[in-house]
């Protein structure tokens, strides 16, 4: 009779459990908590959009700049006028974005703010999917570290400025992407003259958007020289061409505004940028980026492993590149939060490479990838705990019917829509109501009155003979209105305006968040 042989059983001292399923050396507990994290996280970003979709959730006066250009290419005016006898343009911004604006509010029936929401949603998601397409299908890095890096650019107050608010800095951003991802896979002539055209346009996007250019050219430079060559070419001759034909349409327009403003906010000079340049990057990185800030030191890491190496990736000199660029926006005094979107994308995507080339597969690596993986939970959590908790459960009151929602400004349209003449520190508000602003920027007002002094004497002029209905401020408690405040005299309106607006208005009413003043009694 024929048997089977039985199994051996080895001794209980001799018997070794199978550990928990792991991914890359890291515990499938961790796993869990990263991914459910970035779950919380993404899912708490979806509710808040789509709450706030049509109403003033994060738009303010840098919004309202937006909203004004694009206004104003529908009147069939690109650029305005610094000053044109009655209305005060100026602006940095370069026309790629604000001139598609035009087009989705055109096509919205004129509901700018609507559209700018819509257009900054839509760009917002394509930068998420552009995300997961280089990190988990170039990068092959696991589901839930994707997940937890996506959370980590789009959920904190910068992502949240860049892709549910009018801004205009997430499209820059995902056309040097697309450059980069091309010669990454790609170094012939073809791919090489792709990537130049991307590039070209997202500076003509954003001015500083030349990171991308310039990791890409190294890169390229590095392999096939001759691609190099067609990149710049190609790059350089599209945006030459593009500057040419803007110039042309604005009739000089576009020159006045970027040449005569572009550099008119750094006021302190080399000084700014090599000492507060960096301080005010560790600050903005702090209060408004949390969870990417823990990753920038991963991403150095990531950068010095390349460099003792001797083996760079086209993302690794990218991040590189955004750290230069950034600290020479850093040393502006009218940057904030939103200007760092560049810099906490790169190191997201340099912690997804850093863990492609370092971490995947190799069980060595387990407690490294376990602390990355754990940090990034860690950096969720916090920014959850400080910037999306309450706004999440204030989106959840609102849309429940359980509070009045707190972006509108019903009240201040009832009581504006009455008046004549209003001066508004806040442009958005007129261009919603179908108007031009007299102000298209009241950070830029300033600057162009240090040129022109005459512009502001007119306006100054205006106010003196109390030609305004009403003066319609951000509601600022403690701050005094007075020329030789800081917030005036460096940021908004400047101490000629703002004196002026002190001696012939006083304080009427606080609506909305907005402070109106009426005209003294002469």
């Amino acid at each position: 009779m024929r048997t089977t042989p039985s199994r051996a059983r080895l001794p209980p001292s001799e018997v070794v459990e199978a550990p928990p399923p792991s991914e890359d050396g890291v515990h499938l507990t961790v796993r869990v908590i990263v991914l459910t994290a970035a779950a919380v996280a993404l899912v708490s970003w979806l509710f808040v959009a789509a709450v706030h979709i049509d109403d003033r959730y994060l738009v303010n006066q840098v919004s309202g700049a937006w909203m004004g250009l694009a206004r104003y290419v529908n009147e069939g005016i690109l650029y305005p006028p610094l000053f044109d006898g009655e209305r005060y343009g100026g602006t940095r911004h370069m026309p790629g974005q604000f001139a598609l604006y035009a087009v989705v509010a055109k096509a919205m029936g004129g509901n700018y703010l609507l559209a700018g929401k819509v257009l900054s949603y839509t760009i917002g998601l394509a930068l998420i999917a552009l995300l997961v397409v280089i990190l988990r299908r170039d990068l092959k890095i696991p589901i839930w570290l994707v997940a937890a890096l996506v959370a980590a650019v789009v959920t904190t107050p910068v992502g949240q400025l860049a892709t549910i608010s009018i801004r205009g800095h997430a499209l820059p951003v995902i056309l040097q992407l697309v450059a980069l991802r091309i010669v990454a896979h790609r170094v012939d002539r073809r791919a090489a003259i792709a990537a130049g055209l991307l590039c070209a346009l997202a500076v003509m996007t954003k001015t500083t958007a030349v990171w991308g250019a310039v990791a890409a050219l190294v890169w390229l430079w590095g392999r096939r020289r001759a691609s190099a060559a067609a990149f710049a070419a190609a790059g350089t001759t599209a945006f030459l061409v593009a500057v040419a034909v803007i110039e042309f349409a604005s009739r000089g327009r576009f020159s006045e505004n970027l040449l005569g403003l572009s550099g008119a906010a750094f006021d302190e000079g080399v000084a700014a940028l090599v000492l507060g340049a960096p301080k005010k990057l560790l600050a903005l990185s702090e209060t408004g980026a949390g969870a990417t800030s823990i990753l920038i030191p991963v991403a150095t890491a990531y950068v010095v492993i390349c460099a003792m190496q001797r083996q760079w990736s086209v993302y690794a000199m990218a991040f590189v590149a955004t750290v230069p660029v950034t600290l020479l926006i850093m040393a502006d005094v009218g940057v904030g939060h939103s200007h760092l979107l560049d810099l906490h994308v790169m190191s997201a995507v340099a912690v997804g490479a850093l863990w492609s080339e370092r971490f995947a597969g190799r069980v060595d690596a387990r407690v490294p990838a376990t602390i990355v993986a754990l940090a990034v939970a860690w950096g969720l959590a916090g920014n959850y705990a400080v910037s999306l908790l309450d706004t999440t459960r204030n989106a959840w009151n609102v849309a429940s019917g359980r509070s009045d929602n707190p972006y509108t400004i019903s009240g201040l349209e009832r009581r504006i829509r009455a008046e004549g003449a209003i001066l508004f520190e806040d442009p958005s508000i007129p261009v919603s109501l179908g108007e031009l602003p007299v102000v298209l920027d009241p950070f830029m007002l300033l600057r162009i009155g240090r040129d022109d002094p005459a512009a502001i004497a007119a306006l100054e002029r205006r106010l003196d003979a109390r030609a305004f209905d009403l003066v319609v401020l951000f509601h600022r408690p403690g701050v005094p209105l007075k020329g030789n405040e800081p917030t005036w005299r460096d940021i908004h309106f400047g101490a000629r305006v703002v004196d002026a607006i002190a001696r012939n208005y006083e304080h009427d009413d606080v609506i909305d968040g907005y402070e109106i003043l009426t005209p003294r009694e002469r």
